[in-house]
């Protein structure tokens, strides 16, 4: 295009990029559950293709975010407000609750999966004892086999390990309103 400059061009790419569409959007519970939807989805296919390493990391993904939203339920946050300005505060009620797991940058299922369950005792609503057997086994499953910085180690992970983390994302995932009531 003769007569537009470079930083024209990118300035009206940058209008058009999922990029400027997302940066002004805030995470929110409401947008984490569509989200995880997708992202569920997407892992399944994923898992169907042979693609072992990258469902298992979406899975991880979905657990995640599963853990987050149903924690942020069960305190009462506001599903349209910032995940943001919600994760110190999940820190220090983990500090103040004593569970002494990190939260690896609040990316760990384990931390998440914790902080569920003691807040739920702490409210006096714990889980029912079979939820709360399965929520623990599966967590562990996805925490042994899921990290974030996944993405920057080459292919590795088998078939069965990929079942197994889809069997566990898929309970989590299907029994995400009880663990958020």
């Amino acid at each position: 295009m003769a007569g537009v400059s470079w930083d024209d061009k990118i300035i009206a790419e940058e209008q058009m990029s999922l990029r400027m569409e997302w940066e002004g959007e805030a995470e929110t519970p409401q947008l984490l559950e569509r989200a995880l939807i997708d992202r569920f989805r997407s892992a399944n296919e994923l898992l169907a293709q042979g693609e072992w390493d990258v469902a298992i990391y979406q899975y991880g993904y979905v657990a995640e975010m599963v853990l987050k939203t149903a924690y942020f339920r069960v305190i009462g946050n506001n599903p349209a407000d910032p995940v943001a300005a919600m994760l110190r505060p999940a820190r220090n009620a983990g500090n103040r609750l004593s569970l002494g797991i990190p939260d690896e940058n609040y990316h760990s299922l384990r931390f998440w999966s914790e902080l569920l369950r003691a807040e739920r005792r702490q409210q006096n609503r714990p889980l029912p004892s079979v939820i709360e057997m399965y929520l623990i086994a599966y967590t562990r499953d996805l925490y042994l086999n899921w990290m974030v910085e996944m993405r920057y180690h080459p292919n590795r992970a088998t078939r069965p390990e990929a079942v197994d983390v889809a069997e566990a994302a898929d309970w989590l995932f299907n029994n995400r309103a009880e663990l958020g009531r």
